[in-house]
């Protein structure tokens, strides 16, 4: 089933991307697979992460997939997990229906609410900064 998606300001690699995943959902990196689609992906596998690769701040988007096996975490932890252990910005969707705003994970678990720019994300695809905000957890 699907988790969510995740982006971040870095390049990265599949090694270390297993290896974030593994920590931030309580898995072995055996159990990690990195994919370029999701039709790649073998069967067995706990957490199955898509990477695409974007234009724009965020160069990567991460979709994330787990297995019924391996135990549900929340998007703030996983994205601190993860940003902390690949040492880059992390964005993830807020809970608003505001499909342009979001939240900035660092890697040293600091959190900003922020603002994507529209035009660059519905004509060109890409995920840039417009607003940086205080986030409601850190006022």
């Amino acid at each position: 089933m699907i988790w969510g998606d995740l982006l971040t300001r870095c390049a990265v690699a599949s090694e270390p991307l297993s290896r974030a995943l593994g920590l931030a959902f309580g898995v072995s990196t055996d159990s990690v697979s990195v994919v370029a689609s999701i039709e790649d992906s073998p069967g067995s596998c706990g957490v199955v992460a898509e990477v695409s690769e974007l234009e724009g701040e965020f160069r990567r988007k991460v979709s994330i997939y787990l297995d019924e096996s391996v135990r549900q975490a929340d998007a703030l932890s996983v994205a601190r997990a993860v940003a902390a252990s690949l040492s880059c910005e992390v964005l993830i969707p807020d809970d608003t229906t505001d499909p342009y705003s979001m939240i900035l994970v660092c890697p040293s678990g600091a959190i900003a609410g922020i603002a994507v720019d529209v035009d660059a994300l519905d004509v060109r695809g890409e995920y840039r900064v417009m607003r940086v905000e205080p986030h409601e957890e850190e006022k």
